[in-house]
């Protein structure tokens, strides 16, 4: 069985040490997959196809039984008709069984189903940008959002230009769904936005992979965690939450003054260089009159950027992690701290219920409740005992969920199951 990937990234190291590229520390789902379902199957024959910026024409390489085929351009969510030709050539040249486009959220995938059909095609939700759209901004108004507009915003990109792209690309997404018969997912959430445009679908239930490190490094230990400190994996954008736990602190601090935040990624709220300063946006200068405002500045740590390591370094000095998110699918950080034993708080948003039982695995929340997250912060720190239930269940949970060889398993019937209709 030859299976064509189609992903958003060249996320492959194989790939990148060919280009001399730095290989991208996003979907790394994608390549513990790749690792679990070859070594299973070895019959199965691989083709991955991805743009590319750095170069004017279509890029093949063969490298460890896996075909790459690098095409000229960006991720967009314009469609781009020029790409249709590429397809048609790659899709006669590899002549797929089954095809697996990762993700919906740029058009070029699109591009591929247009010209060379889609009965073939099983396509894998990663979010589902028609369920995020609504709740883009995470719960901020899009009024406030515009008070805080800098220079940046006037003369590069807008809060309301953001809001009309995830409007483009959730239109690209239902003209997915309406195309493609066979739709991988893994919560009720995506579940319900599938069939909510396309009842017709086929969903196919199969759980993501986590990075391969995950599976094999220590645990997490109370005894060696740092206490009162709590981790965000990212807090890039609205949507990602960082604002409640802002709002949430001035309530933990009054009886945990040493609790401290610490969030994976750069400091976007830094103004210290002229570059910094003609980059400034407006959700970070309204990320920065907040933790003003309240007093709680001092409190938020960026780490910078962080590797697999990095991560899990992070995660196992953590007293709590948690996933403040106004929606997500199935958020493979909330996966990676579960998995380490983390005690973990998440919000009622998205998928995040379908990874988390309440008092069980985990402890949930409203998004817009920062009392209610407060509250649960506050509660962790107090008892020992909860921590210790949270940390055992929720690691033996996302150990079945994120097993890599019965994922492994289901992801091979899915693609015998689409070539069967």
């Amino acid at each position: 069985m030859k299976i064509l990937w189609i992903t958003n990234s060249l996320a492959f190291p194989d790939i990148c040490n060919a280009l001399n590229i730095p290989e991208p520390q996003l979907g790394g789902w994608m390549k513990s997959m790749l690792i679990s379902i070859s070594s299973m199957y070895p019959d199965l024959q691989f083709g991955i196809a991805t743009l590319y910026t750095g170069t004017k024409q279509l890029i093949k390489r063969d490298i460890k039984n896996v075909t790459y085929y690098c095409i000229p351009g960006n991720p967009s969510t314009s469609y781009n008709k020029k790409l249709e030709t590429f397809w048609k050539e790659i899709n006669n040249d590899f002549c797929p069984d089954v095809v697996h486009i990762h993700g919906t959220e740029f058009s070029h995938g699109l591009a591929y189903m247009r010209v060379c059909g889609s009965s073939n095609v099983c396509i894998s939700l990663q979010g589902v940008v028609s369920g995020i759209e609504r709740y883009n901004l995470g719960g901020i108004q899009m009024d406030i959002l515009r008070k805080y507009r800098t220079l940046y915003d006037y003369f590069k990109t807008s809060v309301t230009q953001m809001q009309k792209s995830m409007h483009i690309r959730a239109e690209l997404e239902k003209e997915y769904f309406n195309r493609c018969m066979h739709i991988i997912g893994r919560t009720d959430w995506d579940k319900t936005h599938v069939w909510s445009v396309n009842p017709r679908a086929h969903y196919h239930f199969c759980n993501e992979n986590l990075r391969s490190s995950f599976y094999l490094c220590n645990t997490w230990q109370y005894d060696k965690c740092q206490k009162y400190r709590i981790f965000l994996s990212q807090a890039a954008s609205p949507l990602k939450g960082i604002q409640k736990v802002i709002e949430a602190l001035p309530i933990v601090l009054r009886d945990f003054p040493d609790v401290e935040v610490y969030v994976a990624g750069n400091d976007y709220t830094l103004r210290k260089t002229l570059k910094d300063k003609l980059k400034f946006r407006a959700y970070p200068n309204y990320i920065c009159h907040l933790m003003d405002n309240l007093k709680v500045r001092d409190k938020i740590h960026f780490t910078g950027f962080l590797d697999e390591k990095g991560m899990i370094e992070q995660y196992l000095k953590a007293h709590i992690f948690v996933c403040p998110s106004s929606v997500e699918n199935s958020p493979n950080s909330l996966g990676e701290a579960q998995l380490l034993g983390v005690p973990c708080i998440g919000s009622i948003a998205g998928g995040i219920p379908s990874m988390i039982e309440h008092g069980k695995t985990g402890l949930l929340y409203r998004f817009e409740e920062y009392e209610y997250l407060a509250k649960y912060i506050c509660q962790l720190f107090y008892d020992n005992e909860l921590v210790t239930i949270l940390s055992e269940n929720g690691s033996k949970e996302a150990a079945k969920r994120h097993d890599s060889e019965t994922n492994a398993r289901m992801m091979f019937h899915i693609y015998q199951e689409v070539c069967k209709r």
